[in-house]
C-alpha cells in the first residue's frame, strides 16, 4: 500500500480542496493587528460587535504589557474565496481609552458595510493586567472571560459564554446566550441572587464549601436562589445549553464532584 507522504504534491492540493468544498466552505482569516495600550492600574473593557469570538484575560504579574488584538474572518463558501477576502475590507473596527467617572474604559467598537454580514467575524482579545468590569454585545460568537473582577454584562448568540476567575466575584452578573452553554466558575466568597434558566438544557449549581440557600420553583431547567449571603443580582440566560454554576476554592479544577 502507497502511502500519502508518496503522493503528488498537486494530488494532495487536490484531496485537500475537494474535502473543503464538500464541507462547505473554508473562509479567509486576516492574520490580525495588535494595538497595545499604555495602561496602569484596574481598567473596565467594553466590545460592542457586530459578530465574532471576545476574549478577555486578566493577566495579573504575567510578562506582557496590555494589548488588544483583533482578527478580521469571513466565512464565505469555498468557491467564493475571492469574495471573502475581498470582503474583509468592509470591516472597520476602533480602539480607544476613554476615562468614565474615575474609571478608565478600554472601548473596542466594530462595524461592516458587507451587504452579507452574516458570513463575517471579527475576533477580538483584549489582555491587561487587571481588569476590573466587563461588558460584551457579540452575535454568533463564544464570550471567554479569565480571571476578571466588578460588574459583568454580556449578550451573545449562537455561543458559549465561559467565565472562569478564582477572584471572589460580588458585583452584578448578567449574562445572555442562545445556542450556547454558560459556564460560571468563580472563587470560594463569590455571592450574589441567582436566577439562572434555560429552555433546552438544565442548570446545575454546586458551593461545595459555602452556602446554597435555593427558592422559588426551581427545577432542572430553573434555579432561584442565594448564593453566599449576596444581594447582588447573577442572572443567567439560554435558549439551547446548560447552566454550570461553580463556585469553590480552586474553580480551574475540573471533577466530576467539583469539590476542593
Amino acid at each position: 500500500m502507497r502511502s500519502n507522504h508518496g503522493r503528488h504534491p498537486s494530488v494532495r492540493l487536490l484531496a485537500s480542496l475537494l474535502l473543503m468544498a464538500s464541507l462547505g466552505g473554508c473562509g479567509h482569516m486576516a492574520f490580525g493587528t495588535k494595538t497595545p495600550l499604555d495602561i496602569k492600574g484596574p481598567v473596565s473593557v467594553d466590545v460592542v460587535t457586530f459578530a465574532g469570538d471576545v476574549t478577555i484575560r486578566s493577566t495579573g504579574d504575567a510578562p506582557g504589557d496590555a494589548s488588544v488584538l483583533v482578527k478580521p474572518q469571513s466565512t464565505h463558501a469555498f468557491h467564493r474565496m475571492g469574495d471573502a477576502q475581498a470582503s474583509l475590507k468592509d470591516i472597520d473596527w476602533s480602539v480607544e481609552t476613554v476615562e468614565e467617572n474615575g474609571r478608565t474604559i478600554i472601548r473596542i467598537r466594530a462595524t461592516t458595510l458587507y451587504p452579507e454580514s452574516g458570513l463575517q467575524r471579527l475576533h477580538v482579545t483584549v489582555n491587561s493586567p487587571d481588569i476590573d468590569g466587563v461588558r460584551v454585545d457579540t452575535t454568533l460568537g463564544d464570550v471567554d472571560l479569565s480571571e476578571i473582577t466588578g460588574p459583568i454584562d454580556v449578550n451573545s448568540t449562537r455561543g458559549d459564554v465561559d467565565i472562569v476567575t478564582g477572584k471572589a466575584l460580588d458585583e452584578s452578573i448578567n449574562v445572555s446566550t442562545t445556542e450556547g452553554d454558560i459556564t460560571l466558575r468563580a472563587g470560594t466568597g463569590t455571592r450574589g441572587r441567582l436566577d439562572a434558566f434555560t429552555i433546552d438544557g438544565r442548570v446545575v449549581c454546586k458551593v461545595p464549601k459555602g452556602k446554597l440557600r435555593v427558592h422559588g420553583r426551581s427545577s432542572d431547567r430553573t434555579m432561584q436562589g442565594v448564593i453566599n449571603d449576596g444581594e447582588q443580582p447573577v442572572v443567567l440566560r439560554t435558549n439551547d445549553g446548560t447552566i454550570r454554576i461553580v463556585i469553590k476554592k480552586y474553580p480551574h479544577r475540573q471533577s466530576s464532584f467539583d469539590f476542593d
